[in-house]
């Protein structure tokens, strides 16, 4: 099963992704190992790395990729949602 994650650091390119959380699951040895963070509200946005850290480093630059790609286009994204939120 996997963990959630809350970003509370802040980025000089985009500052509205705090809040969005990120699930953490750790990739089976045979797939290669690591950790897949993704983000539920983000469609496809996810990112991988050798530690849970890396994966989280990754994923928030993914945010930050995914809100500024919504914001050319003229989308509004979705709020972040509280990780107790989840399973409503």
């Amino acid at each position: 099963m996997g963990t959630a994650s809350t970003f509370s650091g802040k980025s000089s390119a985009h500052d509205d992704h705090i809040g969005y959380s990120a699930r953490l699951n750790q990739i089976a040895e045979a797939d290669g190992g690591g950790w897949l963070a993704e983000v539920p509200e983000l469609p496809v946005c996810m990112c991988d790395g050798e530690t849970p850290e890396e994966a989280l480093i990754s994923v928030s630059e993914a945010i930050e990729c995914w809100l500024a790609a919504a914001d050319e286009d003229g989308y509004i994204p979705p709020a972040p949602k509280r990780c107790e939120d989840e399973d409503d």
